[in-house]
């Protein structure tokens, strides 16, 4: 029952009320580097080994990560 309430309940809550009070970008940023994270943690707290698969996975997780944050967007043409 605790395990229930606090940590998938009170969890849930939190990440879906800190959801609606930033931006798009910056959520997106953060669910979709989730796994990863996950990922990382297990493997180094854990002892959990990775498969080249695995590693090749999370390698396009940061590069898309890495193309998101330094796109550049093109300058707005003024009619």
């Amino acid at each position: 029952m605790y395990l229930a309430l606090f940590a998938t309940l009170f969890a849930f809550f939190a990440q879906n009320y800190a959801a609606g009070r930033t931006s798009p970008s910056r959520l997106s940023l953060l669910l979709g580097t989730e796994p990863l994270f996950g990922a990382l943690l297990a493997a180094l707290l854990l002892n959990e080994h990775l498969t080249a698969l695995g590693w090749g996975g999370g390698g396009c997780i940061v590069a898309s990560l890495l193309m998101v944050l330094t796109r550049r967007t093109p300058p707005q043409q003024v009619p």
